[in-house]
């Protein structure tokens, strides 16, 4: 009986050690991993849903809304200002740019220029280097007409629900 009871506080012990020197050397090694591919690179953080309406001639041409995953430099990690702030300010004057605004999502997009143009944006507004890649991991572009189809089409379900559920309990 003591021989087993201390067989399980033995185990115990030796399953906190290495849970204790796992988390211990995890830190280590995932930025002994992402400084061995790109010296510069030291974190990365994604953002929220980030979104945008196109305006021309004071109505609303279409609504972009995006998602990044962003590679930060060393300065970034030490940066005193949110960084979700700055890709949000970012984001926005990007969607703002002439270039990108004529298109209106209707054409092919070059991603990597995406990418690439917001990176710039957003180290020239912080004044330094901070972030040293940015990922797209979503974009969409909705024009103001599939917006409202949709959103009927979901009235109608919805009413069609309310309608055969207030029939059921009539019964």
């Amino acid at each position: 009986m003591i021989r087993n009871l201390f067989t399980g506080i033995w185990v115990c012990a030796m399953t906190l050690l290495g849970v204790q020197i796992a988390i211990m050397m995890a830190p280590e090694l995932a930025a002994g991993n992402l400084k061995s591919k790109n010296s510069s690179a030291a974190g990365f953080a994604d953002t929220e849903l980030l979104a945008s309406s196109q305006i021309e001639n004071g109505a609303i041409k279409g609504y972009l809304l995006a998602r990044f995953t962003y590679v930060l430099t060393e300065k970034g990690l030490r940066f005193p200002v949110a960084l979700g702030s700055l890709m949000t300010d970012g984001f926005n004057e990007f969607a703002a740019d002439a270039d990108f605004a004529a298109g209106r999502g209707e054409s092919l997009i070059d991603l990597d220029a995406v990418s690439m143009r917001l990176r710039d944006i957003v180290n020239r507004r912080a004044g330094e280097n901070i972030i040293h890649t940015i990922y797209l991991t979503q974009l969409d572009y909705f024009r103001p007409k599939e917006i409202r189809a949709r959103s009927a089409a979901r009235q109608a379900v919805i009413r069609g629900n309310t309608s055969s559920g207030s029939a059921g309990n009539n019964n």
